[in-house]
């Protein structure tokens, strides 16, 4: 790693906090529940942005979903992204969607 690569990384390891650095090798294997960072490119949306409902939940308060597919190195995953996170992405979308129930 050249010195920019670790002034970067440190600043990353700083605003990240106690939480590990993980790669998407190390999430595969981890048989744990929480919050885990993941350094991974974002290559595209695998299934666009949908409405959700739990068994039993209010059709109140709407809840979105949307998939993703990311990638380090040679690994590629794909990953869920809920609510917050997709309102941020789609903020289009998500009200879009919202408009056609009522």
């Amino acid at each position: 790693m050249n010195q920019l690569e670790c002034k970067t990384l440190e600043k990353l390891k700083e605003f990240i906090g106690l939480f590990e650095i993980n790669n998407l090798d190390e999430l595969c294997v981890f048989n744990e529940h929480g919050t885990f960072i993941v350094l991974a490119w974002y290559q595209s949306v695998v299934e666009g942005v949908d409405m959700w409902y739990e068994d039993g939940s209010s059709k109140i308060i709407p809840k979105y979903r949307m998939k993703v597919k990311v990638s380090h190195g040679d690994e590629e995953a794909v990953f869920e992204l809920f609510d917050a996170e997709v309102e941020k992405l789609a903020m289009e979308t998500c009200p879009l969607l919202l408009s056609m129930l009522l």
